[in-house]
């Protein structure tokens, strides 16, 4: 008969059995058993029904002699002591005439008085009525229990002592265990032990795709990594950098994937802090320009791809300077915050508006659907400036003007975009100021000439090529010479004086051109020798004359 255990407890064979083990079939039976139990290297006995020994073999003698107690015909679990024989005589009583095999565990002492455990084992045999009794000496095998048992117990506190989340996750995608804080940062208990949940089924629904994909990877022998976040009932929503491993055989098979997950909560916040620092005017909370350039190419980069519109408005505030040097600059830092709160309010839901730095400000308008939309919002602008702004109890309202450009009409690129708005504000400036203008082909031709202009007169400046020329001032009444005009002039490519001041008219409303050009002529005129002391005329810019 075989136990549970799969030991084979019978205490005689079949002839057929016999013959294919090798055995001679008319081998007595007695014989047959008592060489079985000797050959046996656990301690055993046959017993009859009241539990006397009938046969026990050599390893069951031996421990009868050295406990003083008889081998055969006493019952058998005399060979126990203290409270093993109690649990042998309860557990026989209860079994024996049920015929159930049982089994228990009780410690011995051995030859030197060591204490060590055996598993007992009882089994029925034949003939009807006998049992077979085993002892079996597991005391090394408990030792390597406990300390396997141990091992398991410190490696599982040192994974519960982590901070972060590690999980072993079968590759079907099924979680297999987890430690303390894994359990936590779910909302489960801290000592849960069974799981068989899927694990995505554990994520949120705005990073489960994230998961799908990195499991993906690691079933397929890959590293994988990818940001997640966890939000329970009552708590601050958690952010984590997940990190996926495979555990593979030694064929490159993998059969569970380790999931580490460290919280990143802090870093993340102070990571979207620094850049909203980096990306935000500190005096005005806006946009700065280096937020302003990214966002309106990528929403330049958007109207391309579906074909839509996109406006830009480029304001300057008028005569701003004027406010920070008559009331100071605090004032001017107020009326840039409140303008800038006024902006925002006004805007359409989808717009957007940056401080480019001093006065300057840029608002951007998706989706717009042509000239009108950008108009309709340059009025709406405009119109902030007219309720009072005051401080410190004075007014200090100014203008504003407003160059306005379209994509793709007036440019293919945000960098050519802003360029067209600026070059509306400046027209507009060149001419009045306040209002708003929008852009047209005829102003890039008006605005290069402009910058040939200013170039034109830093390199004569540059290179001190300015002379003066002088033609002659008569009296209509007599005809004498009453005085000098000096003419702005510079020597053309054959050396001989050429060139005019309209060549450089732009650099007379350019107050520090125009303060340069003034000086340099006057230390030319008073420099030059032979001329009577007549009076000499310049023409001038404002900024040119002396005060």
């Amino acid at each position: 008969m075989k136990t549970d255990r799969g030991m084979d407890m019978s205490d005689g064979l079949h002839e057929g059995d016999m013959q294919r083990e090798g055995r001679a079939p008319d081998m007595p039976a007695a014989s047959l058993s008592d060489a079985l139990l000797d050959a046996m290297p656990q301690r055993a006995c046959l017993v009859d029904a009241g539990g006397r020994v009938l046969k026990a073999n050599r390893g069951w003698r031996e421990l009868a002699a050295d406990r003083r107690a008889a081998s055969e015909g006493l019952q058998w679990y005399r060979v126990l002591d203290g409270a093993s024989a109690s649990d042998a005589v309860r557990l026989w009583r209860r079994h024996r005439h049920g015929r159930q095999p049982f089994s228990f565990e009780a410690g011995l002492a051995d030859a030197v008085g060591t204490m060590r455990l055996n598993l007992v084992q009882a089994v029925p045999a034949s003939p009807a009525g006998r049992w077979c009794i085993v002892l079996s000496d597991i005391h090394a095998l408990l030792l390597e229990r406990q300390a396997l048992q141990e091992d398991v117990r410190r490696q599982r506190s040192m994974l519960d002592a982590s901070v972060d989340c590690i999980k072993l996750i079968d590759v079907d995608g099924t979680l297999h265990s987890m430690n303390r804080s894994g359990c936590l940062a779910l909302g489960l208990a801290a000592d849960e032990t069974r799981f068989g949940v899927k694990w995505l089924d554990l994520l949120p629904h705005e990073v489960r795709a994230r998961g799908r994909a990195a499991l993906a990877l690691s079933r397929h022998g890959r590293h994988a990594r990818f940001p997640g976040m966890s939000h329970l009932p009552g708590a601050r929503p958690q952010y984590w950098d997940n990190l996926l491993t495979p555990l593979m055989d030694a064929d490159g098979t993998t059969h569970a994937v380790l999931c580490v997950s460290r919280e990143v909560t802090r870093q993340r916040e102070a990571e979207q802090r620094l850049r909203e620092a980096s990306e935000t005017d500190a005096l005005t909370g806006l946009l700065n320009r280096r937020a302003f350039n990214a966002s309106l190419k990528r929403t330049v980069a958007r109207a391309r791809a579906d074909g839509g519109q996109v406006g830009l408005l480029m304001i300057d505030l008028d005569h701003f300077k004027h406010v920070n040097d008559m009331q100071g600059h605090a004032a001017g830092d107020h009326l840039l915050r409140v303008l800038s709160r006024r902006m925002a309010k006004a805007l359409p839901a989808s717009a957007f508006v940056a401080r480019l730095g001093g006065d300057e400000f840029a608002i951007v308008l998706p989706e717009v659907r042509g000239d009108e939309d950008v108009e309709l919002t340059a009025d709406a602008v405009l119109a902030q400036v007219r309720p009072p702004v005051t401080c410190a109890g004075q007014d200090i309202n100014g203008g504003m003007s407003i160059g306005c450009a379209l994509f793709p009409r007036d440019a293919d690129d945000a960098s050519a975009l802003m360029k067209c708005a600026d070059v509306a504000l400046n027209d507009l400036k060149s001419r009045q100021r306040g209002g708003w203008r929008m852009y047209g082909r005829q102003m890039q031709a008006l605005a290069e000439r402009k910058a040939a202009q200013l170039a034109l007169a830093r390199r004569l400046l540059d290179a001190d090529m300015l002379r003066p020329c002088y033609q002659p001032v008569v009296s209509l009444d007599d005809g004498r010479v009453v005085g000098l005009e000096a003419l702005v002039r510079w020597p053309g490519p054959d050396g001989r004086r050429t060139g005019s001041a309209q060549a450089i008219t732009e650099a007379f409303r350019d107050y520090a051109l125009a303060i340069e050009l003034a000086d340099v002529m006057h230390a030319r005129i008073l420099a030059d020798t032979g001329l009577d002391l007549l009076p000499v005329a310049v023409n001038a810019a404002p900024a040119g004359v002396p005060a």
